[in-house]
């Protein structure tokens, strides 16, 4: 995830999901069939809902479920994944990035019968922050963050998703105008408040796995003018269980 136009952007919690590139998920070996059902897995869809909601409703959903959570029992700022299942509900399952960059391993357990939501590169953008002040300032903020974006990739159980190219953004996603909440020492380093907010950014909504051990990696880059590449490499074991 980008946060702010650069920790994962300066201007907003780009909370990012991104990765440093991984051999196993490289933009020239994704195969357009990894959008189907395979290797026991299947991605809803860009203009499908699920559990009644848009893809763009679940990532507002999720930045609210990341703010709200404080150090050191937040999610994003996990070495390791102890902290995956702190305050998920509901029939989706979200998993995080983080916001300093580099290479994150976690493993967690998932109850079955959950969607997963990705973050593969996002961010926000709200008057907590002082990104703007109306709607229309929100959206080009958080836009002119994931318009820094050059790659998005991920696999599942190794076999590669086909996102398409992050400028033409398939699975890229603009969220309405959403309240958001940061909670005191949150993981993103906002002053703690409330406000409006927008996110923008590439996601992935696995369909739930079966029972059993799973995978999942991904991968994202953004490039602001005078700075170095900024990446994130996850990698996730999960565990779903039916107990």
């Amino acid at each position: 995830m980008l946060r702010r136009p650069i920790c994962i952007l300066p201007a907003a919690a780009l909370l990012l999901a991104l990765f440093m590139p991984s051999a196993s998920a490289s933009s020239s070996t994704v195969q357009p069939t990894a959008l189907l059902p395979t290797g026991g897995f299947s991605i809803v869809q860009p203009d499908d809902k699920y559990a009644g909601k848009t893809y763009g409703q679940w990532s507002a959903s999720w930045w609210q479920w990341a703010a709200a959570i404080s150090k050191p029992n937040s999610p994003v700022d996990d070495p390791n994944g102890a902290n995956c299942a702190v305050n998920q509900q509901g029939p989706v399952w979200f998993i995080a990035g983080n916001t300093t960059g580099g290479t994150t391993r976690r493993t967690c357990t998932v109850p079955d019968g959950k969607g997963i939501l990705v973050p593969i590169i996002n961010g926000e953008c709200s008057t907590v922050e002082g990104n703007g002040t109306t709607e229309q300032e929100l959206r080009a903020c958080a836009k002119g963050q994931i318009d820094a974006v050059t790659v998005t990739e991920a696999t599942i159980d190794g076999r590669a998703v086909n996102l398409g190219r992050p400028n033409v953004g398939r699975f890229r996603f603009v969220s309405p105008l959403f309240q958001i909440s940061f909670a005191p020492n949150n993981a993103f380093g906002v002053n703690a408040g409330t406000g409006k907010s927008v996110a923008d950014g590439f996601w992935v909504l696995v369909k739930p796995l079966k029972t059993g051990n799973h995978t999942i990696d991904f991968h994202g880059r953004a490039v602001f003018p005078g700075s170095p590449p900024f990446d994130i490499d996850l990698h996730y074991k999960l565990k779903v269980t039916g107990e």
